[in-house]
């Protein structure tokens, strides 16, 4: 079991803010995802050089509406409900923005809402507590969200007649909701895993329920199609997950989220520049190739045709996300590399990535991001543990990078259940 001793005591100096309970009352199962998640939240943003009053306010959401949605308190190394969010089944992973120059880094984080029912008849693929959790939080008036296209793509992905709705469906994650805190205010994204099926893959459904949006214009769409369907890499490519942002429809991006077994940067080079589509790529390119080297460990000489070690995990390989939203010509890229499965260790990860950065005048925040490492990290040495950090993505601003950085809680890392 967790013990209060067991637990980080960065939570003492979070403050609980002064406001009522929220749609919920508090259980030892919230209060432990308070005190532990919170915690951890209160470090990124204190790292990242948030306001008190910004602090504050993504504290106090996050205390009313984030965690009496997180599902029951882990109790052993193995999860009730296995989220697909982490590979741990934490039900909650963070990102960290970097930012150009000086600038502060962004700090986000995304959750899997956990129901009472999830894994049961009336909810085997745990959808209704994000429905709940997105109506609710609409309705209460708290931040200005739009659920026109969260209707739209839960009914035409999960809905009646799709591969989700079959009898005997197995359990799996299919809802996701991520909250951005920027300036004060607070954006939220939604994501949809469909159901693959034979015949009707979670790529085939994504595309058809994207077209059924009636929007005339889905150039980019019909791009990534060509280039997923006619390019020798493109073809290895395969979409399983759809994310929104909860805002008007005009407004939203359209983020196709697709993964391939293979791992070399030729990959990585020909889906970024989508098959050679999109021009003036060279600089960032070269950039991206130098943080590939170095959050990897791999030497300079290391060819772009070779293959790294193989994992047989599911979700090794390279993801990306296309960015298809009907206002654009071609789609917007970025490359998650999965440093959980590829990097020698968190640290040798987290020093390429700060040498890159550096390196880049980018760097302003590198000491702040190493020390909210080892504060979050478990009693594992950073130096021969992975898992605290997932992924390194990377997308092309004209010549640079924007890079994030993705963290896992480790919610249910074996030291949590240790004897004190």
């Amino acid at each position: 079991m967790v013990t209060i001793a067991s637990q980080p005591t960065l939570i003492d100096n979070v403050p609980v803010p002064v406001t009522d309970e929220g749609p919920f009352p508090r259980t030892p199962d919230s209060n432990w995802w308070w005190e532990v998640v919170g915690g951890h939240l209160e470090v990124l943003l204190s790292a990242a050089d948030y306001s008190d009053l910004d602090q504050l306010k993504a504290l106090s959401f996050f205390y009313r509406w984030v965690t009496p949605r997180l599902g029951p308190k882990p109790i052993s190394p193995e999860a009730i409900w296995k989220s697909f969010m982490t590979d741990d089944h934490s039900p909650i992973e963070y990102s960290w923005k970097w930012g150009f120059g000086d600038s502060a880094p962004e700090v986000r984080y995304s959750i899997e809402p956990i129901g009472h029912r999830a894994g049961e008849a009336l909810d085997p693929l745990n959808k209704n507590a994000t429905s709940d959790f997105l109506a609710q939080l609409c309705r209460s008036g708290q931040i200005g969200i739009d659920l026109e296209w969260f209707v739209h793509f839960k009914h035409a992905l999960l809905g009646p007649g799709t591969p989700a709705s079959e009898a005997g469906v197995t359990r799996q994650s299919t809802l996701f909701v991520a909250f951005e805190m920027t300036g004060g205010s607070l954006g939220v994204k939604a994501y949809f895993i469909p159901v693959d099926a034979h015949g009707n893959s979670a790529g085939d459904q994504i595309s058809k329920a994207i077209v059924s949006t009636g929007y005339p214009n889905l150039a980019a769409m019909n791009q990534l199609n060509s280039f997923l369907r006619d390019d020798v890499y493109g073809r290895t490519v395969k979409p399983f997950m759809l994310g929104i942002d909860c805002v008007s429809p005009a407004d939203s991006r359209l983020k196709v989220y697709s993964r391939s077994l293979v791992t070399n940067f030729e990959l990585v080079r020909r889906v970024m520049s989508i098959g050679g589509r999109r021009k003036d790529v060279m600089e960032a390119e070269k950039q991206l190739h130098t943080l590939w080297k170095l959050i990897l460990n791999l030497p300079d000489d290391f060819p772009t045709d070779r293959e790294l070690p193989y994992n047989p995990h599911e979700t090794a390989g390279l993801l990306f996300y296309f960015d298809v939203a009907p206002r654009s010509q071609l789609p917007d890229v970025k490359v998650y590399i999965p440093v959980r499965h590829y990097a020698p260790s968190d640290d040798v990860a987290a020093r390429g990535l700060v040498q890159y950065l550096k390196s880049q005048n980018q760097g302003a925040y590198a000491q702040q991001y190493l020390e909210t490492l080892r504060a979050l990290a478990k009693k594992d040495d950073m130096s021969t543990s992975n898992g605290l950090q997932t992924y390194i993505s990377c997308a092309y601003k004209k010549s640079a990078l924007v890079v994030t950085s993705y963290l896992n809680p480790q919610c249910y890392h074996p030291s949590w259940f240790a004897a004190p």
